[in-house]
């Protein structure tokens, strides 16, 4: 929307009012001219600001793909890694446990925890003096704790 432009007095006193107005109409017409350019100039870079927009943001998203498959794939390398360490780990006690079973031998036994009244089984473990303390067919709570506290390891 064009401003009005408004010439002094003197300007009409001096070139007569049909000069005037023309002179007003011309600049009027410059400023519209030049608002003209400047929005479509305007109009132009944003138009290249986002295309260049849109191909960093497009980079960049490229970059992030290759970056997640990266740390996937090593990801899947790392587990398989775990994976086999941790079968090799168990392997032993897995065949402990069922070495113990297939020989035919009973591979657990009932230990009475006196704060629960529940029975804990224990798979073959022998007491310390082989003999059976405070439950019929187990041992009381000194074994049980001797136990936990000096063969468990992680």
């Amino acid at each position: 929307m064009p401003v009005t432009a408004k010439l002094s007095r003197k300007f009409y006193e001096k070139l007569g009012d049909d000069v005037t107005n023309e002179l007003v109409e011309w600049f009027n017409l410059v400023d519209a001219t030049y608002r003209s350019d400047l929005r479509e100039l305007n109009e132009l870079n944003f138009a290249r600001f986002e295309a260049k927009l849109e191909q960093r943001i497009a980079e960049l998203r490229a970059e992030m793909q290759a970056g997640f498959a990266r740390v996937d794939t090593k990801l899947e390398e790392r587990t398989a890694e775990l994976r086999g360490e941790m079968q090799a780990g168990f392997a032993p006690a897995d065949a402990k446990i069922t070495g113990g079973f297939r020989a035919g031998r009973s591979a657990a036994r009932r230990v009475r925890d006196s704060a629960h009244e529940a029975d804990v089984e224990l798979l073959d473990r022998p007491s310390r003096d082989h003999r059976r303390v405070g439950v019929p067919g187990g041992e009381d709570d000194e074994g049980l704790r001797s136990y936990s506290h000096t063969e468990r390891t992680w």
